[in-house]
């Protein structure tokens, strides 16, 4: 992999950053020898990377990127800038930080958007009993047996694969994959479904059956975990 002198000064900023707040970097796919260097720095000063960030900002149009691209590396600087805020103890209203750290400007709820919900459950789940029987005695219904979860949620990723190509045409990359891999017993497995992005346009997905597992929501796994959701997301950004 080739990186400019800028994209070489970001990654190590985004490194650098998670050697302050482990796990601020999901999933590094960029150059192995950049990453050992940088996990072999002291941990630089969050004044030293504050400055660091203001100066890719103040650099990032001069770099000849198309707008898109521009407008997304701007959002991830100003998103960067604030966690190192946060580390140099710079206090922010809770509605602006997370307006720069994510993009999303937070609005209340509508309350009285909300006061009818129980009778629209009520309505939605009819039969005897109370509400929480009446959802529960479902939701026993629509469990699926062990045995046939990884099956079934690979039919639901093809689908969603499938329907996704049909949406966004010439969107998935060709060689893009995702391998499945069932885990089970496992007690450090605390998720029914987890997508591990590798690099090279693919993806692991674990299915975690340990927990319970219903039809009503594989597709909306699928989705999320797969297609268009966050194996997608990635190959797309990569």
């Amino acid at each position: 992999m080739k990186l400019s002198v800028f994209g070489r000064k970001f990654l190590r900023l985004v490194l650098h950053i998670d050697k302050h707040n482990k796990g601020y970097v999901d999933f590094y796919i960029g150059p192995k020898k950049l990453r050992k260097i940088v996990d072999n720095e002291a941990i630089t000063s969050p004044s030293k990377l504050l400055t660091d960030c203001k100066a890719l900002q103040k650099n990032l149009f001069k770099q000849g990127y198309d707008k898109k691209r521009e407008r997304y590396l701007e959002k991830m600087l100003t998103a960067m800038r604030t966690s190192i805020e946060i580390l140099n103890g710079v206090k922010l209203p809770f509605k602006e930080q997370f307006l720069r750290l994510y993009d999303v400007a937070l609005q209340p709820a509508n309350e009285s958007e909300l006061d009818n919900l129980k009778e629209e459950f009520n309505a939605a789940y009819g039969g005897l009993g109370s509400l929480e029987k009446r959802i529960n005695d479902l939701r026993i219904q629509r469990t699926v047996p062990e045995g046939k979860v990884f099956e079934l949620f690979k039919k639901a990723l093809n689908i969603t694969r499938e329907r996704t190509k049909e949406l966004f045409v010439n969107f998935l990359p060709q060689k893009e994959r995702i391998v499945l891999e069932l885990v089970k017993n496992n007690d450090e497995v605390k998720w029914a479904y987890y997508n591990w992005y590798l690099g090279n346009l693919c993806s692991r997905i674990e299915v975690n059956p340990n927990y319970n597992m219903y039809w009503t929501g594989l597709l909306a796994a699928a989705t999320h975990e797969g297609y268009p959701g966050h194996h997608t997301e990635f190959i797309v950004k990569e």
